[in-house]
């Protein structure tokens, strides 16, 4: 008999489940635990906006099913460690100057890309996500837009046009003061045994109120942004040794089978990083 692939999805409300109907004796008992179906958590009600929309807020009860082991099982305690806000790492930048009203941002900190990122596991997945979206916001600050290519696909027309847009950012007469994007992941599905493996960080994407200087002709404009949240699907593959960011529209002409399951569960399929988190100016 072939084996077929089990589709896993975590959220944070079913992670919270799993440990308190299981119990430590319950985990202690098996050596992992299928998260299986799930219903989302309540923050995805209230994260849709024009150009994305929130997932479905369907109510059916989460289950958990122990499971014999696997080369991709993933025990509740795994899930739970990446149901929270995303920490990326920078390089120490002693001479960084952050944005004021009168300067652009000067030096910034270089993200930081673990080696784990080239593993095949969920760890690896997270890893190459945090530097991605740390990179966005580096090139909006005016860094090397190469280093984003170490976790892009080059053929993505959707994440050329986020490291383009990002890079023509870089202008001396126009920037952001206090912006910061923010992503605080709620629900993943993970497919490790999908051709190719295959994980989906679903996100609420924040930024806060931030302000736009422009300057020109001797003169000084500020135009105030208010606060926003928006949720984003980070899809995530593991292609070529390492894993890699595609957009959903990428994801929903190449790899199908992938963009299905990872919409699961949703009313429609939000737009992913590579729309949503291009800047702020």
């Amino acid at each position: 008999m072939s084996y077929q692939p089990t589709q896993r999805i975590a959220s944070r409300r079913n992670v919270l489940a799993g440990l308190g109907i299981l119990g430590v004796s319950a985990l202690a008992g098996c050596s992992s635990v299928t998260v299986a179906a799930t219903s989302p958590s309540p923050r995805d009600e209230n994260s849709s906006d024009s150009s994305e929309a929130s997932p479905s807020s369907s109510s059916s009860s989460p289950s958990e099913t122990s499971a014999s082991p696997s080369p991709t099982s993933e025990s509740t305690e795994d899930f739970a460690k990446y149901i929270k806000t995303m920490e990326p790492k920078f390089e120490d930048s002693p001479n960084y100057k952050p944005a004021t009203k009168d300067t652009p941002p000067q030096n910034p900190p270089k993200p930081v890309l673990d080696p784990k990122y080239k593993e095949k596991t969920l760890e690896g997945a997270y890893q190459a996500a945090l530097f991605a979206v740390a990179t966005i916001d580096y090139m909006s600050d005016g860094g090397d837009e190469s280093i984003y290519d170490q976790v892009i696909v080059s053929e993505d027309k959707k994440m050329q046009e986020t490291k383009a847009s990002n890079t023509m950012r870089r202008d001396p007469t126009r920037w952001a003061v206090g912006y910061k994007n923010t992503y605080d992941v709620h629900k993943m599905v993970v497919l490790l045994e999908d051709t190719p493996p295959a994980v989906l960080f679903h996100c609420i994407s924040k930024t806060p109120d931030f302000t736009v200087i422009s300057k020109k002709d001797g003169e000084t404009k500020e135009q105030k942004v208010a606060a926003k949240e928006r949720s984003v699907r980070l899809v995530m593959v593991y292609l070529d040794g390492n894993w890699r960011l595609i957009s959903n529209s990428y994801c929903q002409e190449k790899y199908p089978k992938i963009y299905a399951q990872g919409a699961s569960g949703e009313k429609n399929s939000p737009e992913s990083a590579s729309t949503s988190s291009s800047g702020p100016v």
